[in-house]
């Protein structure tokens, strides 16, 4: 299914169906960590504010009979059919207005330069500049001009017609130090089928679907880049194996610029690997990414075929064949759709099966027949039991059978709500019920990402930054799925995952804030040994889950500050082992009762070294060596399902900043609480033994080690 007809989903679930800093170094003296804030801001805000200059903001009016000529022989090239080929090497000139016209290159294995100097190119027949053949094509946006390359095809075409405003069969370098403003109606910005390269210019690319693609590779160097997919990805490349020359095939290197994206899907979305770095003598690039409904171009009017209807039971009705029937007016003129089992969640102590089929747009009323192996399969008379037929209503996309008695289903409407193990061997844990039916990520890898260095903002509706792993490349390999941060300013808000790796995630730098999340760093091991991290969730604050390797989360040094909603939600869940071995930790439940706690591990907990601050429940004391006090308790699990318990406590650790003072009113360290918590677990490598106090000012707790 294409991209195109997929956003559709996200605008039929929200439009139809809802309704409802420091060092690493170890911390010896006072350390204070306020200065690292989060932002309610409904922009991401950052160390930099910075936004790509808008090309369109250049904009004069393009008048005067349109030229190409030959810069070496001053010659004009005259029009064949509407088409002007370039059939030889060499730097052309192109300037005026052309409508309808066609610039094609056909220079067989030969270097050919297009200089934009103050031209409007418009086509509804062909991609406006066509690269047959050439070696390499470079088109320049000439200094102190504005250009313009506008693409009002009806129809999505294929690469064998040209799929962009500006598309290439080879390699396609654009630069300059000009203006340029391309528009696609129904295709992509720029393609190249090969290597694409963006550097200097002022870029503003408005696209129907992609972007900027490049099949091999695409670098943007420096510039002021804007790039808009109305129904796609915003970056995008596309082939994963290696070339003749033994190169590999699909990254998407950023070394520079001010670049912006709003994409309707991924904001960049990368076949192999995905880099940020910077290159000496620019500056460090800014990134900022917005998708799906935080991107302000997202289409709304897309094909309809992709939205899901779903229905929801418990194991008790999954004995029965299922089909929806849609109707109008006439309930003898409609139409059956079969449901197909989709998913098996777990919520709360129930496991709830899901079933699947496409809503039907063209009828107002459903109804819902079961069917079992005496009946006629889509009958409106031979059935085992049938629901009350009723205008869809439109505020949800679940139906939920309550029970099926004396030939009756007793139906609710409600959300698809999917808290089930994702398929594959290295699957997450999801329990988002806001989590789309496609991709809309800031940044997705089929393989690795790297980021060492740069500003990047991100609002996404999925995974804000996200590698996966087991993806079958073209280059005989399997995609590894490693998150790797060694640098860089990362400000993030995301209605899922913050940063998700498949397989490891690495942290050994930068500055890391998570504004918004479901889950806020996830991955199969997790290794922190530097960077500061503050960061929000409404489910987990980091979880370690997956099956690829065993699971670990393990902090040796750098700052991380965890906060976690309400609910059945921990600071720190790993479901193997957590160890800690230097740095400063604190993580904050979002309840005080239930299963949720600041620090949840199936397996171990070591903590070695730097120091550790938990709020709320913990599921077992850590194993440690160090001195370290317990204010309340540790949670019991109980029996089953049965969640944790806390035994009843004389401490109440209200909201404010508290400071751990020695016993001459030394301060330790320094910690904030955003609500009260009747537990708390404090254990640091700063402690000796000695009188302590932990205070907020007007509440204080003495405690000896």
């Amino acid at each position: 299914m294409k991209k195109k007809n997929l956003l559709y989903g996200i605008m039929m679930i929200t439009c139809l169906f809802l309704s409802g800093c420091v060092n690493s170094k170890k911390i010896s003296n006072s350390t204070d960590f306020s200065n690292v804030t989060l932002s309610s801001s409904d922009e991401p805000s950052d160390t930099s504010t910075a936004k790509a200059e808008d090309a369109e903001e250049n904009k004069v009016e393009i008048t005067g009979d349109f030229e190409l000529i030959n810069a070496q022989t001053n010659l004009k090239i005259e029009p064949v059919n509407n088409e002007y080929i370039i059939s030889e090497e060499g730097e052309y000139i192109l300037k005026g207005k052309l409508e309808n016209g066609i610039i094609k290159v056909d220079a067989i294995d030969q270097k050919v330069i297009l200089d934009l100097d103050g031209v409007s190119l418009t086509s509804s027949i062909n991609s406006c500049i066509y690269v047959n053949d050439a070696s390499k094509v470079e088109i320049k946006a000439n200094k102190d001009t504005y250009n313009e390359i506008i693409d009002n095809r009806e129809e999505e075409n294929d690469e064998t017609e040209g799929s962009a405003a500006i598309y290439s069969n080879s390699d396609l370098e654009i630069k300059g130090k000009g203006s340029l403003y391309i528009s696609s109606k129904s295709n992509n910005g720029i393609h190249s089928k090969d290597d694409l390269e963006i550097k200097n210019l002022t870029l503003k690319v408005d696209a129907y679907n992609n972007g900027l693609k490049g099949n091999d590779s695409l670098t943007i160097e420096s510039g002021n880049i804007i790039a808009i997919s109305k129904n796609s990805d915003g970056l995008k490349t596309s082939n994963s194996d290696i070339s003749s020359k033994g190169n590999q095939r699909g990254n998407i290197n950023i070394l520079g610029g001010i670049i912006d994206i709003y994409a309707a899907c991924d904001g960049i979305d990368a076949a192999y690997d995905f880099i940020i770095d910077e290159t000496e003598g620019i500056d460090k690039p800014t990134l900022t990414i917005y998708t799906a409904n935080y991107s302000s171009y997202s289409n709304s009017s897309i094909e309809k075929s992709s939205t899901n209807m779903y229905l929801k039971m418990t194991s008790t009705y999954t004995n029965y064949r299922y089909a929806l029937y849609y109707y109008n007016d006439d309930i003898n003129s409609g139409e059956f759709q079969n449901l197909e089992y989709d998913s098996v969640s777990m919520q709360g102590r129930q496991s709830y099966y899901y079933y699947k089929t496409n809503y039907n747009f063209n009828y107002k009323n459903v109804k819902l027949f079961a069917y079992d192996k005496s009946t006629t399969e889509n009958s409106l008379d031979n059935y085992y039991a049938v629901s009350d037929g009723g205008v869809i209503n439109s505020t949800y996309d679940t139906l939920q059978i309550s029970s099926i008695s004396n030939g009756i289903i007793n139906l609710g409407w409600t959300n698809y709500q999917m808290t089930s193990q994702m398929p594959g061997p290295g699957g997450m844990q999801q329990t988002n019920s806001e989590k789309l039916d496609y991709s809309a990520k800031g940044i997705k890898s089929n393989n690795n990402i790297e980021i060492n260095s740069g500003i990047i903002n991100i609002k996404s509706t999925d995974d804000a930054i996200h590698a996966n792993r087991g993806e079958t490349l073209e280059n005989g390999e399997t995609g590894v799925g490693n998150v790797n941060i060694n640098g860089g300013d990362l400000n993030i808000s995301s209605k899922d995952d913050g940063i998700h790796s498949d397989y490891i995630l690495n942290i050994d730098g930068g500055n890391i804030i998570i504004n918004e999340s479901h889950e806020g760093i996830e991955g199969n091991q997790i290794n922190i040994n530097n960077g500061n991290i503050k960061l929000q969730a409404n489910d987990d604050g980091i979880n370690a889950g997956g099956s690829y390797l065993a699971k670990t989360i393990l902090i040796k040094g750098g700052y991380v500050d965890v906060t976690v909603g309400s609910g059945d939600t921990d600071g720190i869940d790993s479901n193997g082992t957590y160890t800690q071995t230097g740095g400063f930790v604190i993580a904050r439940t979002g309840a005080q009762g239930g299963g949720a706690g600041a620090l949840d591990c199936d397996s171990t907990i070591s903590i070695t070294g730097g120091t550790c601050i938990l709020a709320g429940l913990i599921e077992k004391q850590p194993s440690t060596s160090l001195k370290n006090k317990l204010f309340g308790s540790v949670s019991q699990m109980g029996g089953g399902f049965g969640g944790f318990s806390q035994s009843s406590s004389s401490y109440s650790f209200s909201s404010g900043k508290y400071q751990v003072l020695d016993s001459s009113n030394n301060e330790i360290f320094n910690f904030d609480l955003a609500s009260t918590y009747t537990s708390l677990y404090l254990v640091s490598d700063s402690f000796q033994s000695g009188s302590y106090s932990v205070t907020n000012g007007s509440n204080s707790y003495s405690f000896t080690l």
